[in-house]
């Protein structure tokens, strides 16, 4: 375990929370929002940096395709995932079976490295869907769902791959006179999953209930990020800064732990570093805290960039950003906004009784589309969403009361190692 380095630069930290959705305290509204009487003029609260932490996101003025979406079982996609596993077992069991026929130990050999060439092949196949997928999403060819559900079927791909990379170091290690290495192939396997993949995959099969997430494709670039089980998962792939021919990482722990450390700053100052490296990428791992969450970083050789992120981050953490709030038809209705596809806090407050409201609906608004209920409040009156990429109305509606703010804007999106920030997501 390696520390990350400490940096110079004044970067964004994190507030210290504790990890998952911790009961609020009733008020009426946070200290820093203004409340505004019906009939008022909406204020909104100054910039509060502790829910700033940095995120990989599109490149700088690139144009991009953004929405929010419920994905949910689906028998069609849960059909092929299951079909698509099994075809790859029965693949995996007869590569293993060709192998282990040889009569010869040279023979044995021979059919050892045709194996990793094709999973070596394969692997080159999954990078050709993913880079096609997130083109077609980007010029409007695949819907939000479409994209998660091809998403799904190439992380399921590779792990039925990694599955296969396994068996055959074991088979190589049994082989007298010849050994692989296959952490170049484990790590590039590894591009194609996420934790929000994780959650669509489990929905699509029918493991969880539908969530929402917030997809948006550019620039060969995809950012995908939900919020699930009193956390805030993201996950960033850019593949403008990953160089498939670049090689040569001269300390690849140390290239790569700082140069996670000085995309994400003193979030991740003095933490501990774990990594996973080849000749061409490193897989950097920050422990698991209560106050941080986690997040994993994939860097490439060639310029160092990261070009890989997953963040998992506690709720609470972003439960001072920037709010936006109002009283109508005796409620407070207060909005903690964020960057786009950032986790949104709304909170209800019954002013008459200053208690929380629960069961309350919460509907959300794009700018000009219809709004969708994505949930109802709960017994603190609160309910996390996700925050579209567009000014946005939310409404709490318990009828006949309804309190509603329209044209909340959504932050600039604090990037990583960048000074610019643009709401590009």
């Amino acid at each position: 375990m390696r520390a990350l380095p400490l940096l110079l630069a004044a970067l964004l930290l994190a507030a210290p929370v504790v990890a998952g959705v911790a009961p609020d305290q009733p008020s009426a509204a946070p200290d820093d929002a203004v409340r505004v009487n019906d009939g008022g003029a909406l204020q909104q609260s100054s910039p509060n940096d502790t829910a700033r932490v940095p995120v990989l996101s599109h490149p700088t003025g690139s144009t991009v395709r953004a929405d929010i979406g419920r994905h949910g079982a689906n028998l069609g996609p849960a059909s092929d995932l299951e079909v698509s596993a099994t075809t790859a077992a029965m693949e995996t069991a007869s590569v293993v079976a060709h192998v282990e026929s040889a009569e010869t130990n040279d023979e044995r050999i021979r059919r050892l490295i045709e194996a990793e060439s094709g999973l070596q092949q394969d692997e080159l196949a999954l990078h050709s869907r993913q880079r096609s997928a997130i083109q077609a999403h980007a010029a409007g060819e695949l819907t939000d769902e479409e994209l998660v559900v091809e998403f799904a079927r190439i992380s399921a791909a590779a792990e039925a791959l990694d599955r296969r990379r396994v068996e055959l170091e074991a088979l190589a290690e049994e082989t007298e006179d010849f050994s692989i290495s296959t952490a170049e192939l484990q790590l590039r396997l590894g591009v194609y999953s996420g934790p929000v993949r994780e959650l669509a995959t489990d929905a699509l099969r029918g493991e969880v209930s539908s969530d929402r997430i917030y997809v948006a494709s550019g620039d060969n670039a995809v950012v995908l990020a939900a919020v699930v089980d009193g956390q805030y998962v993201r996950e960033v792939y850019r593949g403008d800064r990953w160089d498939r021919g670049a090689s040569g990482f001269g300390d690849g722990s140390e290239e790569a732990i700082n140069a996670t450390a000085e995309a994400y700053g003193e979030v991740l100052d003095g933490q501990s570093a774990s990594t996973l490296e080849s000749n061409t990428i490193v897989r950097v791992d920050t422990p698991l805290t209560d106050e941080r969450g986690r997040v994993r970083t994939y860097v490439s050789a060639g310029d160092g960039g990261v070009f890989v992120e997953h963040q998992y981050r506690p709720l609470d953490s972003f439960a001072d950003a920037e709010s936006v709030a109002v009283t109508q038809d005796g409620y407070n209705l207060t909005v903690n906004r964020t960057y786009p596809g950032g986790p949104v806090r709304v909170s209800v407050v019954d002013v008459e009784e200053e208690a929380p409201a629960a069961g309350v609906t919460v509907t959300v608004a794009g700018d000009g589309a219809e709004s969708e209920e994505v949930g109802t409040t709960n017994e603190e009156g609160v309910l996390w969403t996700l925050s579209p990429s567009e000014p946005y109305q939310v409404t709490a509606v318990e009828e006949p009361r309804v309190a509603r703010i329209s044209g909340i804007e959504p932050t600039a999106v604090p990037r990583t190692g960048e000074n610019v920030s643009t709401t590009d997501g």
